[in-house]
């Protein structure tokens, strides 16, 4: 009958096909991703120019999904703070030792108040950060006072820097999808 027929158009969202990475390739993946994600490449490009979004052997890079502890990186720099740990800096998160990367980036962001971790003294630096995590680390660099962390994007949205259709694209969050909340909440006074 036409059941396959059916199958074979049904439309999927990128988190359905996430799900099934097993089953198709990531070649696959970055076609489809590309094709439904906005990358914000004006807003990168002009925190690039300013010096504080660097590229990789990709250039910009800006449909790359970004981990926790880059995420913490690039906001200090966008904020003009180091990512170097002050000297005899302890051990803050027990999964960030002195040797990893990016130690003096989640050193100085917990300094500042901006990330607390995960729990247990964690920080989880290689997970893929959220829209929601990195929405909470913006707020709390805007240092807008005490607010649940779960309505983060909420608040990033009434404050004008985002708006709800684009949180919508940010399942998968992206280099992209930071250049544009970076670049925004820079527009707003909210990051100097």
């Amino acid at each position: 009958g036409y059941l396959p027929e059916i199958e074979f158009f049904k439309l999927y969202s990128i988190e359905e096909i996430m799900k099934s990475v097993g089953k198709i390739d990531n070649s696959a993946i970055t076609k489809i991703v590309c094709a439904t994600k906005p990358t914000y490449q004006t807003e990168a490009e002009a925190l690039e120019a300013e010096g504080l979004l660097k590229g990789n052997e990709n250039g910009l890079d800006l449909l790359k999904p970004l981990t926790r502890i880059e995420a913490a990186a690039m906001l200090l720099r966008a904020m003009g703070e180091t990512e170097t740990a002050p000297p005899n800096s302890g051990q803050v998160f027990t999964d960030v030792p002195q040797s990893h990367w990016g130690f003096g980036a989640a050193t100085n962001a917990y300094d500042l108040g901006i990330v607390n971790g995960v729990g247990n003294n964690q920080f989880a630096p290689d997970n893929l950060v959220t829209a929601t995590q990195f929405s909470t680390m913006v707020l709390r660099a805007a240092d807008t006072g005490e607010f649940d962390w779960q309505q983060a994007t909420n608040l990033l949205i009434d404050q004008g820097v985002i708006t709800a259709e684009e949180v919508e694209t940010m399942d998968l969050f992206t280099r992209g999808d930071m250049a544009k909340i970076i670049y925004e909440a820079r527009e707003k006074g909210l990051l100097q």
